[in-house]
């Protein structure tokens, strides 16, 4: 799934039911490093992984970035949920 704010594209996906767990990668990560959580606990729980921009599926921002925006980003990606 993608996720647009301010232009900027950020894939994530959504696995299970139930009350939400989001689960957000470190530097270099990607959505693939939370399979093993993802497979535990979207048998109870909906899991959500996301690929911060630059990272995984998600393209690079078009400047660099510091940690304001992807604070920014994360924030408006969570009002959307």
């Amino acid at each position: 799934m993608i996720f647009e704010h301010d232009g900027q594209n950020l894939y994530y996906e959504r696995q299970g039911a139930g009350k939400p767990l989001l689960l957000l990668h470190g530097w270099g990560g990607k959505i693939e490093s939370w399979l093993p959580v993802i497979r535990d606990f979207s048998g109870e729980r909906e899991t959500i992984a996301l690929d911060f921009p630059g990272f995984g599926r998600s393209p690079e921002p078009k400047t660099p970035w510091s940690v304001t925006e992807y604070m920014e980003l994360t924030a408006a990606f969570i009002r959307q949920l």
